[in-house]
């Protein structure tokens, strides 16, 4: 009960009870085989925050590995009975400013969704943008 709203009672069956006091422990146990479903790449888990970042030599591996991770990713995600968001989700493509590469993917694709590419991310508090340069940080 909050102020005059209540709600019903409900059999949790799966998952992590959102609100309970042990709740972000619990999410953290709860997730803490994620690195293992994804060796492809370096995973870093901070709360409910997940990051995996993973080297290429060209564009084309870019696309390839990251569908792969995706796949290995859909699998632990189905087996825990999670889902993700992909509209809460993207990546971005680090390189020299210097080289000019062109023909980066646009998507990455996630089960019947897309995983979106951007110009730059936050990362514990710290913009990078695909140039790691700090010019977000200082305009």
């Amino acid at each position: 009960k909050i102020g005059k709203f209540k709600s019903e009672l409900r059999q949790i069956s799966c998952g992590v009870p959102q609100g309970s006091v042990l709740g972000p422990l619990l999410f953290i146990l709860y997730i803490n085989d994620l690195h293992k479903a994804c060796s492809l790449g370096n995973t870093r888990i901070f709360a409910d925050d997940t990051n995996i970042f993973f080297k290429c030599k060209n564009t084309d591996e870019i696309t390839s590995k990251g569908n792969e991770i995706m796949l290995h990713l859909n699998k632990w995600f189905i087996a825990n009975k999670l889902t993700l968001n992909s509209e809460k989700s993207n990546f971005v493509i680090f390189r020299s400013n210097r080289k000019g590469i062109t023909n980066l993917p646009e998507e990455i694709k996630f089960e019947n969704s897309t995983i979106k590419r951007a110009k730059s991310v936050k990362y514990l508090g710290v913009i990078l943008d695909e140039h790691l340069n700090w010019n977000e940080h200082i305009s």
